[in-house]
C-alpha cells in the first residue's frame, strides 16, 4: 500500500509537464487511502474545543453549528424561507438600477395624498404606476436607467407631465411636483430634471453617464479607466498585489479613499464581474456596451458588501423601439507618435500598431415589449516599449575586474578566491572558474549597446514588443413578461492573449531583464446575468438576479519550456513543472532570466451568484431586506519560484568581493525553488444578508440605517490535499486526514529526506482539532451603517450629508493555495550561503555549513525548507469609514461639493516572515531564529491603516453645449503594510511600529478634470446654423481629461544582508538628511538625494563583519508624479436622417510631458536614484464610426 501511494504521488507530479496535464492534475487528482485514522477519528476528535476557540477569537456571539458548511446551509435555508413568506423592504433601488422618489404638493406646499403617477420610458414604452401616500410621498424603486417622463393627476388639480427625467445607475433622484388648482386647465407639460444636489443619500461617489462614457478620450478604451475620473481614486502602486497576481488588462487599477487596490468590487447589471482567487476582473466589456458607470467610494448602504473599497456599478446598454447600430475602427501607429523620453534620439521611433474595431446593433423584437442589443469588439496591438538598463560589460562577463566598475565609476575592490581566501591574481577570475550556469545565462544576455554611457549610467537601450490579441462580445435581451414582471438576460464573453516583454521582479528591485524574458498571459472570461423585476403592487417590488462568472487564465514565462537546466545537467526541483531559466538578482544590474517568479499560473474559477431584494414603501419608510449567496469553485496551479530564484549579495556580505563576481563563480547568497504539486481544487461559499431603512423624518431630513452580516466558509479542497504550519512549532506541520491521505503524502521520498535532515514532524487535522479546511471560520461579520442627508432648501439647492459604517474587507481567496504551500504537499527549498560568515576560506570546511550551489538549490537546499502558510485562526479585516459632505448648486446646472472622508482599517493582511532572524545589536551578533526549524512566510492579519482626505468636486451637467467634472483630493494614507504581496516586507518583524509610514499607494494631492464642449458652430448650435459653411466646419465636439498628481512613496534598500535577519532585500540604510530634492532639482539621473543615505555602521567579531538594521523609516522617498492631458476632437456628419459618420482624433499625453517610472532604490548601485523608463509619450489615434 505504501509503495503504491509513493508511486501515485510520483506519477501525479510528473503529469504537470504540459499545460493540459498540469490542469488535469490540479483539478482532478485524488490520493489513495493511507494508514492514518480516517473520518471516524476526525468526527470523534473534532469538537467543542475548536468551536469555542473560533468563537473566542472572532468575537462573534453567533451560535456555532457542528461544522461551517452546516451553519452556512442553515443560513441559506433561513434566508430563502424569509424571502418566500415576507415582504422584504428596500432602501434605494439596487445599485445597478436607479430610483425615483419625491413629493406631490400644492402651490402652498401642502401634501397631496392619493395622487396618481404614471412613469413611462419613451424608448421602450414600458410603464410603471404609483400613488402618493398620506404625506404626499411617492417612490419608484428598481428602475432601469434611462430617460423617462411622468404624468401626475389628481381630481381638482391640473394634471402635469414632467419630461426629460434622466435616471442614472445607482443614483437616487428626487423630483418634487407642485400641482395647480385651476379647473380651466387640463394639463401642463414641462421639461424637468432631477435636482443636481443629492439630498437623500449619504454616499460619496461619481457617476459617469452615457455621454461622458462615449466622448471622453480613454487610452485603449479600457472601461476601468473611468474609475480614475472619480475624486479620491488613485492609480495603484507599481508591482503591488493586483499587479503581481492578476493579468494587467484585467486588474482593478485604482485605490479609493485609503483602501487597497484589490479591495474594489465591480458588478455589471447587478452580478459580480470578479473572480475570487486574486479578486480580479473576469471580463472586459467594451465602452460601446456600457450605458452608465458609477463609482461609490464611501458611506454606501448595506446592500453592498464583501469589500471595503469602491463599489463600481455598471449598467449595460439595451435595445429600444428603434433599430440603431454602429460600426467603428480606432487606428494608431508610430508614424504619428512622439519619441519616448528614453528612446535613442538617433534612431527612428520604435514600431507601434494598434487597431480596435467593432460593431453593435439594438432594436425591438416585439415593439413595446421585447428588445435586444448586441456588441462585438476586437483589439490588436503590436507596441514597442523602450527600457534602459545596466548590462555587464564584455570585460566583467569574461571575469576581468581590473578596470572601472560601470556601476560606480570607481575601481573594483580587490577580489578574493572564496575557496582559499587569497586574492585573485590581477583581479581576474580564470575562465575555468566561471560557473557553467552563469556562463549559459550570460550567453542569453546581449552586450550593452550605449557605448557613450558614463560610469554610473545605464549602458543599454533596448526595445521589447508588447502584443495583445483580444476579442469580446455581448448580447442582451429585455422582455416585459407581463405588465408586472420584467425580465432581462445578458451574456458577455472575453478572450485575450498578451505578451509582456518586461516583467518587474517583485523579489528584487532591479531594472527589468532585456527582451527575451517576457511573460505570456492568456485569459478567457464569461459572464451571465439573468434578472426578473416583479411589481406586486406599486409599493411592493421584488428584484431577483442570477449571475455566473467563469474565468480561465494562464501565465507562463516565454522560456518555460526551454529545458535550460536539463541542458546543463541540472535536475529541476522534484515535482516542479517550470522548465525555464532561473531568475537572477545581481544588485544594480538588470534582472537576468525569467524574472516573473509567480509562474506558471493556471486558474479556472466558477462563481454562481443568487441575489434577491424586495422593496416595500410604507409611509415615510422605504424598507429593504436582501441576501447575496455565492458558490465558488476554484481550480488552480500557482508555482512560486518554480524556475528557481537566486540572489547575490554585494559589499561585505559578498563571498568574493562583489555581487557580480559571486554570480560568475556560482555562489548565490540566497535561493528559493518550489518542489511538489501545489495544484488545488477548492470549494467555498459566501453568504451576505442585510436590512436597511430610508426614513424621511421630515421633508428635508432623510435618515438611513441598516445592518449587514457576511460570512465566508473557509476553502476546502475537494481532493483532500491540505497542510499548514503549526504556529507553535516551526518544524511541525498539520496535515488534513479525513480521507486517510496523510500517510501517502508524508512517505514521498523528498519529504522523507527533509524530515530526516531537518527533523520535521507531522500531525493530523484531527489531532489539531481543526476542520477539513484547516482554517476555522470567522463569524464576526456584522457591519452596521448609518447615514443622513439634510436639505437646507426646499428647492434642493443645498444639502449636508454624512455617514458612518463598518465595512468588511473579506480577503481575496488566494489564501486557499496557502494550505498547499507547505510540507508534505509543497516544499520551498531554501538555500542560504552562511559559510561565508565563518571567515576567509571557511566554505567547504567541515565546521562550516554547506556551500550553496545551483544544483544543491534544486535538490534539498542547504537550510530549513520555507513554508508559506495561513494560520488556523485567520481573521477577516474590517474598516471603519466615515464621511461628511456639503453640496451647493452655484448655478442652474453646476454644483459644488466639499467633502471630508476618513477610514480606520483593522486586521488587514500582510505577508510576514514569522521566524525571521533576530536583528543584531551594536557589538553583538545575533541572527538566531526564535523557533529552530523552517522559515515561515505566514499570512498575518494584524495591519492597521488610517486615511483622511479633503475632497472638492465641481460638476456642470450638460447645458448649452458644455459639461465638465473637476475633482481635487488632498489626502494622506498611513499603514504598517500596504498589501499582502507588496514589494516592501518588514525590515524587523519584531518591531512593527517602525513599519508605520505612508502607504505604498499614498498620493498626497490629485486633480482630475474631464469635460466635453460642443463647439458652437453648425446646425442646431449658436453660430452658422445653416448653409454650406455650417455643413463644412460645423458639428465639432472637444473632450478632455487632465490629470495632475503628486508622487507615490518609496523605500531605499541595501544590497547587503548583514543585519542578522537572513532576509535579503529588506535591510535599509541609515537616513541622515531629507532625501527629497526640491522640485526644480529632480532629474531622471538624480531623482532624490542619494547622499542622504549611508550604510549602517559595520561591527566585527571572529566571524567577520556584521551590521544592524538601518534607521530609515518606511516610504521616506517621494517618487515621480503624473501630469497628463488627453484630448479628443470629433465631428459628426449626417448623410441623411438615418445614417451618419463620426470622425474622431484622440491625443493621449497631448503635451508630450514625460511621466517617469520609479527610480532605483538599491543603495550603492548604478540605478540608485536613477530613472530608466517612462510612460507613453504622445500618441495620436484616428477613428471612423458609422451610426444608424
Amino acid at each position: 500500500m505504501m509503495s503504491q501511494a509513493r508511486t501515485n504521488l510520483t506519477v501525479e507530479k510528473t503529469e504537470f509537464a504540459q499545460k493540459a496535464a498540469l490542469w488535469s492534475a490540479a483539478a482532478c487528482c485524488r490520493f489513495r487511502p493511507g494508514q492514518l485514522a480516517g473520518r471516524a477519528q476526525e468526527r470523534s476528535t473534532r469538537g467543542g474545543e475548536a468551536r469555542a476557540s473560533s468563537r473566542e477569537e472572532s468575537g462573534s456571539k453567533l451560535p456555532h453549528a457542528r461544522a461551517p458548511v452546516a451553519a452556512f446551509a442553515g443560513l441559506v435555508v433561513t434566508a430563502l424561507v424569509l424571502f418566500a413568506i415576507t415582504t422584504a423592504p428596500n432602501l434605494h433601488a439596487q445599485t445597478w438600477n436607479s430610483h425615483l422618489e419625491g413629493m406631490v404638493l400644492d402651490q402652498s406646499g401642502a401634501a397631496i395624498p392619493v395622487a396618481s403617477l404614471e412613469l413611462r420610458n419613451p424608448a421602450t414604452g414600458q410603464v410603471r404606476h404609483a400613488q402618493t401616500d398620506a404625506n404626499g410621498f411617492y417612490s419608484f424603486p428598481f428602475l432601469p436607467v434611462g430617460n423617462y417622463e411622468m404624468e401626475i393627476a389628481k381630481a381638482g388639480f391640473v394634471s402635469k407631465v414632467e419630461r426629460g427625467l434622466v435616471l442614472r445607475v445607482g443614483e437616487p433622484a428626487r423630483v418634487d411636483i407642485h400641482l395647480e388648482i385651476s379647473p380651466a386647465k387640463t394639463e401642463i407639460q414641462v421639461d424637468a430634471r432631477p435636482p443636481l444636489v443629492e439630498a437623500a443619500s449619504p454616499a460619496i461617489g461619481d457617476e459617469i453617464e452615457n455621454r461622458r462614457v462615449a466622448l471622453l478620450p480613454l487610452n485603449g478604451r479600457e472601461f476601468s479607466q473611468l474609475a480614475l475620473l472619480a475624486a479620491g481614486a488613485t492609480p495603484p502602486y507599481p508591482n503591488g498585489s493586483t499587479q503581481q497576481f492578476n493579468t494587467p488588462a484585467l486588474g482593478l487599477g485604482f485605490s479609493v479613499n485609503g483602501q487597497r487596490s484589490e479591495r474594489n468590487n465591480f458588478s455589471l447589471d447587478g452580478v459580480t464581474l470578479m473572480e475570487p482567487f486574486a479578486y480580479s476582473l473576469t471580463v472586459n466589456p467594451s465602452i460601446d456596451a456600457i450605458r452608465e458607470f458609477r463609482v461609490v467610494e464611501d458611506s454606501y448602504g448595506t446592500d453592498q458588501g464583501i469589500t471595503s473599497g469602491a463599489q463600481v456599478n455598471i449598467a449595460s446598454r439595451s435595445g429600444s423601439n428603434r433599430f440603431s447600430g454602429t460600426a467603428y475602427e480606432f487606428v494608431r501607429n508610430s508614424v504619428l507618435d512622439a519619441k519616448n523620453f528614453f528612446d535613442d534620439p538617433t534612431l527612428p521611433i520604435p514600431p507601434y500598431h494598434q487597431n480596435q474595431f467593432g460593431a453593435s446593433l439594438g432594436g425591438p423584437i416585439h415593439r413595446n415589449r421585447t428588445f435586444f442589443f448586441t456588441n462585438y469588439e476586437g483589439l490588436r496591438i503590436r507596441q514597442s516599449i523602450t527600457n534602459t538598463t545596466l548590462l555587464p560589460t564584455a570585460a566583467i562577463r569574461a571575469g576581468d575586474f581590473s578596470g572601472i566598475n560601470p556601476e560606480t565609476g570607481n575601481p573594483f575592490p580587490a577580489l578574493i578566491n572564496p575557496g582559499t581566501g587569497q586574492p585573485l591574481q590581477g583581479n581576474i577570475i580564470p575562465a575555468s572558474s566561471i560557473d557553467p550556469v552563469s556562463r549559459a545565462l550570460l550567453d542569453r544576455i546581449p552586450l550593452p549597446n550605449n557605448s557613450g554611457a558614463a560610469p554610473g549610467e545605464n549602458n543599454d537601450i533596448n526595445v521589447g514588443l508588447h502584443s495583445v490579441t483580444a476579442d469580446q462580445a455581448m448580447a442582451r435581451i429585455d422582455d416585459e413578461l407581463t405588465p408586472k414582471h420584467q425580465f432581462f438576460g445578458r451574456f458577455l464573453l472575453f478572450n485575450q492573449k498578451q505578451l509582456f516583454p518586461f516583467v518587474p521582479d517583485s523579489f528584487a528591485n532591479n531594472p527589468s531583464a532585456p527582451p527575451g524574458f517576457g511573460t505570456n498571459h492568456d485569459d478567457t472570461g464569461r459572464n451571465l446575468a439573468l434578472g426578473i423585476t416583479s411589481v406586486f403592487r406599486p409599493t411592493l417590488i421584488n428584484d431577483f438576479r442570477f449571475g455566473y462568472a467563469y474565468y480561465f487564465g494562464t501565465k507562463e514565462a516565454q522560456n518555460i519550456h526551454s529545458g535550460f537546466l536539463e541542458s546543463l545537467g541540472i535536475a529541476r526541483a522534484p515535482g516542479a513543472t517550470n522548465d525555464g531559466i532561473p531568475a537572477i538578482d545581481v544588485p544594480g544590474y538588470a534582472d537576468m532570466g525569467d524574472s516573473d517568479i509567480f509562474q506558471p499560473q493556471i486558474r479556472k474559477d466558477n462563481t454562481f451568484q443568487f441575489t434577491d431584494n424586495v422593496a416595500w414603501v410604507r409611509g415615510r419608510h422605504t424598507w429593504k431586506f436582501g441576501a447575496d449567496v455565492r458558490r465558488y469553485r476554484l481550480f488552480y496551479l500557482v508555482e512560486d519560484f518554480g524556475q528557481g530564484v537566486f540572489s547575490f549579495s554585494d559589499g561585505a556580505s559578498s563571498v568574493s568581493g562583489t555581487a557580480f563576481s559571486d554570480f560568475l563563480l556560482g555562489r548565490p547568497f540566497l535561493s528559493y525553488a518550489q518542489a511538489g504539486n501545489s495544484g488545488g481544487n477548492d470549494r467555498l461559499d459566501y453568504f451576505g444578508a442585510y436590512f436597511s431603512d430610508e426614513f424621511h423624518a421630515t421633508r428635508r431630513l432623510t435618515l438611513t440605517y441598516g445592518l449587514r452580516e457576511e460570512f465566508y466558509s473557509p476553502p476546502t479542497n475537494a481532493d483532500g490535499r491540505a497542510s499548514i504550519l503549526d504556529p507553535s512549532d516551526a518544524t511541525r506541520f498539520i496535515v488534513r486526514n479525513d480521507r486517510q491521505q496523510a500517510a501517502a503524502l508524508i512517505s514521498a521520498p523528498l519529504i522523507e529526506s527533509l524530515q530526516k535532515l531537518y527533523e520535521l514532524s507531522f500531525i493530523t487535522s484531527q489531532q489539531a482539532a481543526l476542520p477539513p479546511s484547516l482554517i476555522r471560520p470567522d463569524w464576526a461579520g456584522w457591519a452596521p451603517r448609518f447615514g443622513f442627508a439634510y436639505d437646507f432648501s426646499r428647492r434642493h439647492t443645498t444639502s449636508l450629508r454624512g455617514g458612518f459604517g463598518v465595512f468588511n474587507s473579506l480577503g481575496e481567496l488566494d489564501y486557499a493555495s496557502e494550505t498547499r504551500l507547505s510540507a508534505p504537499i509543497t516544499e520551498f527549498l531554501f538555500g542560504l550561503d552562511t559559510c561565508r560568515f565563518y571567515g576567509p576560506g571557511a566554505c567547504g570546511q567541515s565546521y562550516a555549513p554547506p556551500i550553496l550551489t545551483y544544483p544543491l538549490a534544486y535538490t534539498l537546499g542547504n537550510a530549513e525548507p520555507t513554508a508559506i502558510s495561513s494560520p488556523p485562526n485567520l481573521r477577516n479585516g474590517y474598516v471603519y469609514e466615515w464621511s461628511l459632505s456639503a453640496d451647493h448648486q452655484i448655478a442652474s446646472n453646476t454644483v459644488l461639493s466639499i467633502s471630508v472622508a476618513g477610514s480606520d482599517g483593522h486586521k488587514l493582511p500582510r505577508r510576514s516572515l514569522q521566524n525571521q532572524g533576530v536583528p543584531n545589536l551594536p557589538d553583538e551578533r545575533r541572527g538566531y531564529h526564535p523557533q529552530p526549524g523552517s522559515n515561515q512566510f505566514v499570512r498575518a492579519t494584524d495591519v492597521n491603516s488610517n486615511y483622511n482626505a479633503l475632497i472638492a468636486r465641481l460638476e456642470r451637467r450638460f447645458s448649452h453645449g458644455l459639461s465638465f467634472v473637476g475633482g481635487y483630493t488632498f489626502g494622506k494614507s498611513i499603514d504598517t503594510a500596504s498589501g499582502l504581496n507588496g514589494t516592501n516586507q518588514a525590515q524587523n518583524v519584531y518591531d512593527l511600529k517602525a513599519e508605520r509610514g505612508l502607504s505604498d499607494f499614498d498620493v498626497r494631492q490629485r486633480f482630475v478634470f474631464s469635460g466635453n464642449w460642443q463647439l458652437p458652430v453648425g446646425p442646431g448650435r449658436a453660430w452658422l446654423r445653416d448653409g454650406t459653411a455650417a455643413r463644412v466646419i460645423g458639428n465639432w465636439d472637444l473632450s478632455n481629461i487632465l490629470t495632475l498628481q503628486s508622487g507615490q512613496p518609496l523605500t531605499a534598500l541595501l544590497a547587503t544582508a548583514l543585519s542578522g535577519t537572513d532576509s535579503n532585500g529588506t535591510d535599509r540604510p541609515d537616513l541622515i538628511a531629507n532625501p527629497n530634492l526640491p522640485t526644480g532639482q529632480r532629474t531622471p539621473t538624480r531623482w532624490f538625494d542619494t547622499s542622504a543615505f549611508v550604510p549602517p555602521p559595520l561591527y566585527y567579531d571572529g566571524l567577520g563583519a556584521f551590521s544592524i538594521p538601518g534607521n530609515e523609516g518606511r516610504n521616506a522617498i517621494t517618487g515621480p508624479g503624473l501630469a497628463a492631458w488627453d484630448m479628443s476632437l470629433e465631428r459628426q456628419m449626417r448623410l441623411n436622417e438615418r445614417f451618419g459618420f463620426v470622425f474622431r482624433s484622440d491625443f493621449f499625453n497631448l503635451t508630450n510631458h514625460p511621466n517617469f517610472d520609479r527610480p532605483g532604490v538599491i543603495y550603492g548601485t548604478s540605478n540608485f536614484g536613477n530613472i530608466s523608463s517612462a510612460e507613453n509619450s504622445r500618441q495620436i489615434q484616428f477613428s471612423l464610426r458609422l451610426n444608424w
